[in-house]
């Protein structure tokens, strides 16, 4: 990881690194005390912009929070792109834009590559966030290949990552949608700890957390401006099916006393 941590005012996506420090001790201790993160394969990381692409799951966007201060720890950077049901909800689509987290869209990805920092994408959209904790770590199909779109038109390449914890950190049992038809939102979220226990509810369950960065792919190399929407879509399902293939071996190889309700 090479990008160097700027010291600077807000950007022109609500970035704040002032309060990114003032969090940074408490996400520390999360990530050290109550997620034991361990981190692989760093070393697949490009000099340069490129994008990351990741699963993602849980009743709430701790992935994103997680690769944020991840990276930040070793004094790099990685701009998270989430749904708009995350990113336009009050407080907290404030608190994910001061993070450094932005509203998904090609037009934004493109500005911040352009300005040499990785994005990192979640192919799985709100499909992701909206699984329940019987299907924990089984992914869903990745559209039509959107972010392969995005590699080609940026020149950068695309970089697969498996993420396993976020699914047992914040654990969705069920969800509540009659009482938000029409609404920004499109369900409650049912934890273990929300909504019973109020704004408190959205603090995280302890679980073994695991990053498995894999080899960057040169979308170039594969795949040209005449190349068809079937060659794209393959190649996103082959990047699914790689994550997938990690996920399962990470949850295999996690100790059983950090899987939430017994694990898989």
């Amino acid at each position: 990881m090479t990008d160097a941590l700027e010291d600077v005012a807000f950007d022109v996506f609500g970035k704040d690194p002032g309060f990114g420090r003032r969090f940074g001790k408490v996400l520390d201790a999360l990530i050290e005390q109550v997620f034991d993160l361990d981190i692989e394969g760093e070393e697949h990381l490009p000099d340069g912009p490129y994008i990351l692409v990741g699963n993602h799951a849980g009743a709430f966007p701790w992935d994103a929070v997680v690769l944020i201060r991840a990276f930040e720890q070793r004094q790099a950077v990685i701009r998270p792109l989430l749904e708009d049901a995350i990113m336009t909800a009050p407080f907290l689509g404030t608190w994910m834009s001061r993070l450094g987290c932005v509203r998904a869209s090609q037009e934004n990805a493109l500005r911040i590559l352009d300005r040499n920092e990785p994005v990192a994408v979640f192919p799985e959209g709100f499909l992701g966030l909206s699984k329940v904790y019987r299907h924990r770590y089984k992914l869903v199909r990745f559209g039509r290949g959107g972010f392969v779109r995005l590699a080609m038109k940026a020149g950068v390449p695309l970089v697969p990552v498996a993420i396993l914890g976020a699914e047992d950190t914040a654990p969705l049992l069920t969800k509540f949608r009659f009482l938000f038809r029409g609404t920004f939102v499109s369900y409650l979220p049912v934890t273990p700890l929300f909504p019973w226990l109020g704004p408190l509810g959205v603090l995280p369950l302890p679980a073994k957390w695991k990053i498995r960065i894999l080899p960057p792919i040169d979308v170039g190399a594969r795949l040209d401006d005449n190349s068809s929407s079937a060659d794209v879509t393959e190649l996103a399902q082959s990047i699914h099916d790689q994550i997938q293939s990690s996920l399962d071996e990470l949850e295999d190889s996690r100790p059983a006393r950090f899987r939430l309700l017994g694990g898989s």
